[in-house]
């Protein structure tokens, strides 16, 4: 709960700057170190780019350089955060302890096909839109510096999100990358006339963005009840059913 809470809090104040070019966004932005340490690291990554040149190209070529890069050594990682304030110290050892490495690795092996497959879909539909609507959109994002600015930090997040889902947890700010490239796209097809080869890519992904939608509703499934959706403070008095979704689902089968 705390991490996904600290992602919308930083989505959030994303948003706010680059969307809305208000600066306070940053501060939301920075809000969510108070929910989930790990912010610290997109924090710094924000105010990096905040000093970076803004130039598309440099952005792209990073992003596709580090779809290739498959393994990073743990270790390696380990000793970089030895910089760390003695507060983090105990999260960084367990979140790289060969333990949890095991159990992360067992749990991945365990998934059936499908789950492997939903993930495999979106990476697909996201890359493929988020690089047509570049190729295609890169003389109107010159000239709109809103979109620019925020491609740039999305392409930057997305880079560095593909460098540190190598590590066990770290794949969970791709959930983040993912959103803001979402958001991008949305943003841009909404805003922006698009030709022949972006309408053609963008029916292809279709099925697969289905897919991904339909096996995210049957994992909420696991995690909700009737109670999701007739909840309220009466209805508590009631109602202590906490059966899951799919379990009811399973038994009208």
């Amino acid at each position: 709960v705390r991490m996904w809470t600290a992602a919308q809090i930083y989505i959030y104040g994303i948003l706010v700057y680059f969307i809305e070019n208000r600066k306070h966004g940053l501060w939301w932005a920075s809000g969510s170190l108070l929910v989930h340490f790990s912010f610290l690291f997109p924090l710094i990554l924000l105010l990096l780019y905040l000093f970076l040149p803004k130039r598309l190209g440099i952005y792209l070529v990073f992003f596709i350089a580090t779809l290739f890069i498959t393994d990073i050594s743990i270790m390696d990682l380990k000793s970089y955060l030895l910089f760390l304030p003695e507060i983090f110290q105990p999260r960084v050892n367990a979140y790289t302890g060969a333990e949890y490495i095991a159990k992360v690795e067992k749990s991945a092996a365990d998934y059936n096909w499908y789950v492997g497959f939903a993930a495999t879909a979106l990476k697909i539909s996201i890359y493929s839109l988020l690089l047509i609507l570049i190729l295609h959109g890169r003389k109107l994002l010159k000239k709109d510096k809103t979109f620019l600015n925020f491609i740039c930090f999305v392409l930057l997040f997305f880079g560095w999100a593909n460098l540190i889902s190598t590590f066990p947890s770290g794949g969970r700010f791709l959930a983040i990358a993912n959103s803001l490239s979402m958001i991008f796209i949305i943003l841009y097809l909404v805003k922006y006339k698009i030709n022949w080869s972006v309408r053609f890519v963008r029916i292809l992904v279709i099925p697969l963005l289905l897919f991904y939608v339909v096996f995210s509703i049957r994992v909420g499934f696991d995690y909700m009840g009737i109670s999701t959706f007739i909840g309220n403070p009466f209805s508590a008095l009631l109602l202590e059913d906490s059966t899951p979704l799919i379990e009811i689902v399973k038994s009208l089968i």
